[in-house]
């Protein structure tokens, strides 16, 4: 999974891979992928939520900790930043749609643990069903995610140039999620 990118890796190897540019065509398949897995994850993430968000939880720890373990593998070679450019130019969008989408499950877990005056299944039913609109926006962030990792990420090569993509799509993300599609008080 790590692609050679672990602890033995040479810095020149782990350079490689944050500025290499690709040898040949082929990133529309790379992108198709990488979205195909990331939806994955995040439909997991969501799906496991009904056994009371526990298995969501591990599932984003153990997400976080594969992002702590490459941090490890590039930190001590001088390639932090790098590698963090490398991550954000994606990672804005693509943890903030595998969170939301644990989020969902989260709160279908919940509502099995605590249904209140409802049966479990039903209080189940009725976060399943907010949590499957949540995971339709979800899908979508994950498509442009998979258009970011696939193309943006292996076309840019500038640290900088990254770092602005990933801080834009962070700022939209933040702006939709904080003003967009709100209603007008009744």
């Amino acid at each position: 999974m790590a692609g050679g990118r672990d602890m033995n890796a040479s810095a020149a190897t782990l350079r490689e891979s944050l500025y290499g540019k690709p040898d040949q065509g082929g990133l529309e398949i790379f992108a198709t992928f990488l979205f195909t897995h990331n939806a994955q994850v995040a439909i997991m993430a969501f799906a496991l939520g009904f056994l009371f968000g526990i298995p969501t939880i591990i599932l984003a720890v153990q997400n976080g900790a594969l992002a702590g373990a490459m941090f490890a593998a590039f930190v001590p070679h001088g390639l932090g930043w790098g590698f963090f450019a490398w991550l954000m130019i994606h990672g804005t969008t693509e943890i903030a749609a595998i969170a939301i989408a644990a989020a969902a499950g989260i709160h279908i877990g919940r509502a099995v643990a605590f249904p209140g005056e409802r049966t479990r299944m039903a209080a189940a039913a009725d976060a399943g069903t907010r949590g499957a609109i949540v995971m339709i926006g979800v899908i979508l962030m994950l498509l442009v995610a998979g258009l970011l990792e696939g193309f943006a990420r292996q076309l840019v090569t500038d640290d900088a140039a990254r770092l602005a993509i990933g801080g834009t799509m962070l700022a939209l993300w933040s702006l939709y999620f904080t003003i967009g599609g709100r209603r007008g008080a009744a």
